[in-house]
């Protein structure tokens, strides 16, 4: 609020993480009884303005996490995003503010489509493919976040397969889709046993499908349920 960057990155780059993300989700709020504000709108603002000189700094480790965290959380609270917040993908700053603000996004509102255009964009996006794969580790503590993004070579995802297991239950339909087809694919290859949970991941998506309305991620559920179960 006060524009000094420096200051908010290093504050920012404290909040990746499952608890911590609980509390700016309550900062952004702009309605409802977790809403820390009355009104948020300066703070939407602030962030905004800020996100330009972000950029200025070049790669910073700091950065790309406040970055990220604007993005996300406008998303969630505003169900839009401007340019600023999904630019082109060129390097791990901007892969890491499209994918956060993309999250946000689905998980405001049920786009399925937009979650099938960032399915795409992943596979066709070899740095937005480590991003995601990087995210859900660090974001749960499985493993600790580092300025290079990568992951152990072995990896038990004890803490993401509970987190993941919440959402499923939780979050939209379209968010669902790309759990189906984006991260939990990426998840299995790191960790086949999905953190000793396997069954039960396939038991939840099961149990989501039946009462999913959209189509699209209804089909998902089903073939990533039967896919699980013919592995298991």
């Amino acid at each position: 609020m006060r524009g000094d960057e420096r200051r908010a990155c290093s504050y920012l780059a404290r909040f990746w993480g499952l608890q911590q993300n609980r509390a700016l989700e309550s900062l952004y709020a702009t309605e409802g009884d977790r809403a820390l504000l009355q009104n948020p709108d300066q703070l939407f603002a602030a962030s905004l303005e800020m996100t330009p000189r972000l950029s200025r700094k070049g790669y910073s480790f700091h950065s790309i996490l406040a970055h990220a965290t604007f993005a996300h959380h406008r998303g969630i609270a505003t169900g839009e995003l401007d340019s600023r917040f999904l630019p082109s993908i060129t390097d791990r700053q901007s892969a890491f503010m499209v994918r956060s603000g993309v999250m946000g996004l689905l998980i405001n509102s049920s786009n399925t489509e937009l979650a099938q255009q960032y399915e795409q964009m992943v596979k066709s996006t070899p740095v937005l493919e480590i991003i995601e794969e990087w995210s859900f580790p660090t974001y749960t503590r499985d493993s600790k976040p580092n300025a290079d993004f990568s992951l152990p070579g072995s990896i038990l995802l004890r803490r993401t397969a509970e987190e993941v297991l919440r959402e499923i239950d939780n979050y939209t339909e379209a968010y669902l889709y790309y759990l189906c087809r984006t991260y939990l694919p990426l998840a299995l290859d790191r960790d086949p046993t999905f953190g000793l949970k396997l069954s039960d991941l396939g038991n939840a998506l099961a149990t989501r499908a039946d009462i999913c309305e959209d189509a699209t991620a209804r089909n998902a559920c089903i073939s990533f349920a039967r896919q699980i179960k013919e592995t298991a």
